[in-house]
């Protein structure tokens, strides 16, 4: 073939590869939905509109993912109602679901999706700078439903709408047996604390509460020998428990941790009396351990419906022995299998067996590790379960793929065996939370009550939505764990956990969260209504560490859309994050640029950090100890009197995994008089609010961000408090969606190519796409000419 010739094929071949790809694009974006062009590929075509010129469908790239090219845009100059309908005939009569993908900015007086078939539903389109996906039920009367996109937009206000797609719902629940599961492990001590549980006023038992408003399955974690010494979470305080779930009418799923504390990711720790245990004597300790365990419930007439082998044990367990990364599959294995045949031996083979992993939204994690737990001989186990938290393991898609996948791969049912979200960011205790305002800005809920409830609702809908009927249920974790004195996560510490339960701080039902578990639909929320930013414990202090040179032993790692860098400590990106693999002796350092008054430090860890020493110099090159701080929390609060220095260096002495690292280190001092307040790094004093990337709407890499993605240190990680996200659109009360609009009108679709195909400054613009075509297209045509004038060969 001489060159000519084989350019020209090669051409072809580009071709007919861009074609297929396009038709199976098309193909499986449209499949088993009602609505025609949902993706705005064909511009309008399908779709009617009220004729405003703030209606276009421009090219952009960034859209939600298999958005394609187009979307569907709301944009002027001046104020403007536009609204954008599609009008379905032939539907079988039935529920069905309509879904799109919303990104909006600006002020609106109402902004919403409708759906008209008999009755008119509405849900408002909540401010949002990211992508975010709604839905709205709608029961189809005549076979015909009208579904658009209606909003009154002040000058300047932006919509974009994609991938609208109209599905039939099968039925309520998609199993009759779906698990509305809670983990109410911490119960009993929250009682013999002081705690106290209400509904509608009235007090009662909480674990009747739950089973009341339709939670029909438990969790209890259980510990060889709690470490605290209060007998929380051993034998004795696991039977009493489950003796209420049985009472209640609820099942029962058991949680080994083979551990005195919790076990989870950052921490596999071995019971103590198991410390200086040869492998096959651990071995043992497993079996025997797991048998009593049954044995002993049994004997009070329980039998748990469900056992788990071990708590987030994606690096392992039993460490060092079961550490994956020392000895990889082969000793976790055969730990695992001993606690199987355990199972086996003492609860039969009706006992579902359920491993359990971390990192909800990380498909290849568990593919990796199922793989390989498989491959090394651990295939007794009937169910997968995967921790899902919003604000650590990424995006509800992440979650959706992840389950859909691994229920196909390994033929197993699914669960989301812990998830949470909270109410408030108020604190009860004292304590630091682990739910702060970066990670309401990071999961795209507001921290209200509405939010919670929706959060849980939608989770649950991902769990519905696994093929087969692969996906079983979902448990929400520790729903009745109060802030009380005395009940915190271990002796002497308080809880960083009650703004997220399912009762509010005093200890009254969030009857709309509960709810959702016998049924209800929650409304999408609206934004949670801002404070002023300000903290006045930093009245008077200035924040003198913002965008200082930084240094470090060593960099490792992803977060907030960037590779994590020493310098992300102080960018006032509450997303981005200095990170390394090192481990303990790790090391970190900011130069104030001048010596100043230390009062206040500020750092927000991963969980990775158990212990560091902060420390102080004047010249870079000699420090001294400011103190070595134990990590007891995410979120570490220092306070100094006057401690002059110029450099502040954090060294890392104890950590729970080699990946350690923090997103934000603040170092706050007085105030500079006012002969000197224009030096140095001015207008930041004590401003919080400067911090935020208030740039990144349209930024993909922020949604889910842990910290730290494709960072296995970081799981298990219980903070990323920061930026308050979609708050503050006072637009978005006002009037119905109608305004005299007759969305049944059947008028003319308007020109997508006329008016206004302009997109605010989130997105991209059209004129890039148009010059980046002509480049490759001139590129394309010198390729070309040259082809046709090489000789033959």
């Amino acid at each position: 073939m001489n060159k000519k010739n084989a350019g020209m094929y090669r051409m072809l071949v580009a071709i007919i590869t861009v074609c297929t790809v396009g038709i199976v694009f098309a193909l499986t974006t449209s499949a088993q939905s009602f609505v025609q062009n949902g993706s705005f590929e064909q511009d309008l075509e399908g779709w009617v509109t009220n004729g405003s010129e703030a209606i276009t469908t421009p090219e952009n790239d960034w859209l939600p993912d298999n958005g394609g090219d187009k979307l569907l845009n709301y944009w002027s100059e001046e104020s403007y109602e536009a609204d954008t309908y599609q009008v379905i005939t032939g539907l079988e009569d039935g529920q069905y679901e309509l879904k799109a993908w919303f990104a909006n900015s600006g002020t609106v007086e109402s902004s919403v999706m409708y759906a008209v078939s008999g009755e008119e539903l509405e849900i408002e389109i909540p401010t949002t700078g990211e992508w975010q996906e709604m839905s709205l039920e709608v029961e189809v009367e005549a076979g015909e439903v009208t579904v658009g996109f209606y909003s009154n937009a002040h000058a300047g206000a932006w919509l974009g709408v994609d991938l609208v797609s109209l599905e039939k719902l099968e039925g309520e629940n998609v199993r009759d047996d779906f698990i509305n599961g809670v983990d109410i492990s911490t119960l009993t001590k929250v009682e013999d604390n002081g705690g106290t549980f209400y509904d509608q006023g009235v007090q009662a038992d909480p674990v009747e509460i739950l089973a009341s408003y339709g939670a029909n399955y438990a969790r209890l974690k259980i510990w060889e020998d709690p470490l605290d010494g209060d007998g929380y979470n051993g034998l004795d305080d696991t039977i009493m428990k489950a003796k209420r779930i049985q009472e209640h009418g609820m099942k029962f799923l058991l949680n080994f941790h083979y551990s005195d504390f919790w076990a989870d990711p950052g921490r596999q720790d071995k019971p103590r009396a198991w410390e200086e245990y040869s492998f096959d004597e651990l071995v043992d300790a497993v079996y025997d351990h797991t048998a009593e365990t049954i044995n002993a419930l049994q004997a009070e007439g329980i039998t748990p419906d469900m056992i788990q082998i071990g708590n987030e044990i994606r690096p392992g367990m039993l460490f060092p022995d079961g550490n994956i990364a020392e000895n990889g599959f082969s000793n976790l294995a055969t730990l695992v299998n001993s606690g199987i045949q355990a199972v086996r031996d003492h609860a039969g083979d009706d006992v579902d067996i359920m491993l359990h992993l971390d990192q909800g939204g990380d498909n290849s994690a568990y593919r990796w590790w199922f793989d390989g737990i498989i491959d090394a001989g651990v295939t007794d186990f009937q169910v997968i379960g995967a921790s899902y938290y919003p604000y650590w393991h990424g995006t509800l898609n992440d979650l959706q793929e992840n389950l859909n996948d691994v229920s196909d791969r390994y033929d197993r049912d699914v669960i989301v065996v812990e998830t949470s979200y909270a109410f408030t960011l108020k604190d009860q205790d004292g304590h630091p939370n682990v739910f702060g305002s970066a990670e309401e800005s990071i999961s795209g809920y507001p921290a209200t009550i509405e939010g919670q409830a929706r959060f849980l609702y939608d989770v649950m809908q991902v769990v519905k939505n696994v093929p087969n009927d692969r996906g079983i249920g979902v448990f929400y974790w520790e729903p009745a764990w109060l802030g009380v004195e005395g009940a915190g996560w271990r002796a002497g510490e308080g809880n960083g956990w009650e703004n997220q339960a399912m009762f509010d701080f005093d200890g009254e039902a969030i009857q709309e969260s509960l709810s959702v578990f016998s049924g209800a639909i929650p409304p999408i929320p609206e934004p949670r209504e801002e404070d002023d930013g300000t903290d006045p414990t930093l009245e008077g202090l200035e924040l003198f560490s913002y965008q200082k040179p930084t240094n470090a032993s060593s960099s490792e790692g992803f977060g907030g859309g960037k590779d994590n860098a020493p310098e992300n400590a102080v960018d006032g990106d509450e997303y981005t994050s200095w990170g390394t693999d090192e481990g303990t002796g790790a090391w970190w350092y900011v130069d104030l640029e001048e010596s100043v008054s230390i009062e206040r430090v500020m750092i927000h860890f991963w969980d990775g950090v158990a212990q560091f020493e902060l420390e102080a110099s004047d010249d870079g090159e000699e420090y001294r100890s400011l103190g070595v701080i134990d990590v007891d929390s995410s979120q570490v609060d220092l306070s100094f009197e006057g401690e002059q220095a110029r450099y502040l260096r954090v060294v890392i002495t104890n950590s729970t995994s080699n990946w350690v690292g923090f997103m934000e280190f603040k170092a706050y001092g007085l105030e500079k008089s006012s002969d000197d307040e224009n030096e140095g790094n001015e207008g930041n004093e004590g401003n919080e609010g400067n911090e935020g990337n208030e740039g990144n709407e349209g930024n993909e890499g922020n949604e889910g961000n842990e910290g730290n993605e494709g960072n296995e240190g970081n799981e298990g990680n219980e903070g990323n408090e920061g930026n308050e996200g979609n708050e503050g659109n006072e637009g978005n009360e006002g009037t119905g969606a109608t305004n005299g609009i007759d969305k049944n009108d059947n008028s003319t679709g308007v020109d997508s190519t006329s008016k206004g195909d302009e997109l605010p400054n989130t997105a991209s613009s059209v004129f890039n796409l148009m010059l980046a075509g002509l480049i490759l297209l001139i590129i394309g045509a010198i390729c070309y000419h040259r082809g046709r004038t090489v000789k033959s060969v």
